[in-house]
């Protein structure tokens, strides 16, 4: 059956169910001519069934048509697919009561993933995207450019012109001028043209695999999970569309820059349980790093506490003041090359970024950080503050201004002459320098449990060889 009509009305009431989540796993029973079409069905059955009049629409579905990769291989190399045709994205038409969150809401499915592999690079066709977000008490009774401008500060006001007069964005499935007013219990919709940046075309090499987890190494530069501007190309999607897998449950989200080993739950009820060993400090972590300088010899212990200084980055840094969290980790030295230092490093707690930040406090930063280390524009702010024990976030103010510049939407002015999207004037994102690497000289080489352990063995990335480009220029990673 190469075409499939689904109407939303009669569906549940032919299972006799209710929409809700709970009740997705019985709909994803469906099976057509034996093949199921579980996510991309779940996936379109929940935009359709919180956005719009149930009653008089339908859906058009085409058969999944490619190379399939299903069932998992150890160290599976990637093979792209052929084509694959999806629906084309629906007008929003959201409902004010769809939803009692307050927080920002998108559909997951993988219909719009279109992936292509160019000069080393993983890459996504761009795509529409819907979001929706429930009005904020704070937003009642302003103006909707106001908010936009306020809330919003990844787009500058020219782009939230365009998009309000183009019908991009919608309050209760209708369409607003500049003036626009916010009332109590509005829906705010957001249509946008994602223009995702590319990652490493290397591949997720499959560890270690059974019925209830899946261990993979994952290479520097791809994300964990959908997060800011990276949604289709992170692990979890990429994964989910290569071995058609319904759900996946990341364990130990490794930050984007790093690399190595990472635990994915193929169930909530595995993943929940590594993770409650891992809040109980009873799960062993050893990660290998490339620094700045000579680190000293010998069993290192930093206990400097942390707090997070810019929510939109996860920026944090050492903070003595009232509000930082505890936090510890253990090094030690393997060899030192004359110019960089290859440091075994053993988190006992773990904090967001507290090896790259325990490592710039002791002054010996991962040597191409683009944030923590040396070579940023920014170095010298942080240099400022190291180390005094007094709160570090008035020092950071132009730390998180550079930043903010770096991951901004440029002006929607054409005569720029630079390269811009035909459908929303965007910016078109920039391949990584030649000699930029996508990941940081970070690697999680092994976790170990109470009853197992995981290690990713001698393969190694290249950077922690004794003479590892000694002479190279060390350029910060891809931001």
């Amino acid at each position: 059956m190469d075409f499939w009509k689904i109407d939303f009305y009669l569906l549940p009431q032919l299972f006799r169910l209710s929409y809700s989540p709970s009740n997705m796993h019985r709909i994803s029973a469906i099976r057509c001519n034996g093949q199921r079409y579980d996510g991309r069905l779940i996936a379109y059955i929940r935009r359709f069934w919180s956005t719009t009049d149930h009653s008089n629409n339908t859906a058009h579905y085409r058969k999944f048509s490619g190379t399939s990769t299903k069932g998992l291989n150890h160290h599976h190399r990637h093979t792209p697919s052929t084509t694959q045709y999806y629906p084309r994205p629906t007008a929003l038409n959201a409902t004010a009561n769809h939803t009692n969150t307050k927080k920002v809401r998108y559909v997951d499915d993988l219909s719009s993933a279109r992936y292509y592999l160019e000069n080393g690079l993983r890459k996504v066709k761009p795509y529409y995207f819907d979001y929706l977000a429930h009005v904020k008490d704070r937003w009642v009774n302003r103006s909707c450019l106001s908010v936009l401008n306020t809330e919003f500060r990844d787009r500058n006001s020219e782009y939230f012109k365009m998009a309000i007069e183009k019908g991009f964005i919608t309050i209760n499935g209708q369409t607003v001028t500049n003036d626009t007013l916010f009332k109590e219990g509005d829906t705010m919709g957001h249509r946008v043209h994602r223009h995702e940046p590319p990652v490493t075309g290397a591949p997720i090499d499959i560890i270690h695999k059974d019925d209830d987890l899946l261990v993979i190494q994952k290479p520097g530069g791809i994300p964990a999970h959908p997060s800011g501007r990276y949604r289709h190309n992170t692990v979890v999607h990429i994964l989910r569309k290569q071995y058609e897998l319904p759900s996946l449950y990341p364990i130990n989200r490794l930050d984007r820059l790093t690399s190595g080993l990472m635990m994915i739950g193929l169930n909530s009820k595995k993943a929940r349980s590594i993770q409650q060993e891992m809040q109980s400090g009873s799960i062993e972590k050893e990660y290998l790093c490339r620094v700045d300088g000579e680190f000293p010899i010998g069993r290192i212990v930093c206990e400097a506490p942390m707090k997070t200084i810019a929510f939109k980055f996860s920026f944090q840094y050492v903070d003595f003041g009232p509000g930082s969290k505890h936090s510890k980790t253990i090094f030690e030295r393997i060899h030192y090359n004359g110019r960089t230092s290859l440091v075994r490093c053993r988190p006992i707690t773990g904090r967001t970024h507290q090896l790259r930040v325990h490592l710039r406090y002791l002054g010996y930063p991962i040597a191409n950080d683009p944030v923590y280390g040396r070579h940023t524009p920014w170095s010298s702010q942080i240099d400022a503050i190291h180390p005094s024990p007094s709160s570090p976030e008035p020092c950071f103010s132009s730390v998180v201004e550079k930043m903010m510049e770096k991951t901004s939407f440029d002006s929607l002015d054409v005569s720029d002459g630079q390269p811009r999207c035909d459908d929303c004037h965007s910016l078109l994102v920039e391949d990584p320098l030649p000699s930029q690497d996508l990941g940081i000289w970070l690697h999680a080489k092994r976790y170990s449990g109470l009853h197992w352990s995981f290690d990713t063995g001698d393969s190694l990335p290249s950077w922690t060889h004794l003479d590892f480009d000694m002479d190279r220029k060390i350029i910060p990673a891809y931001m």
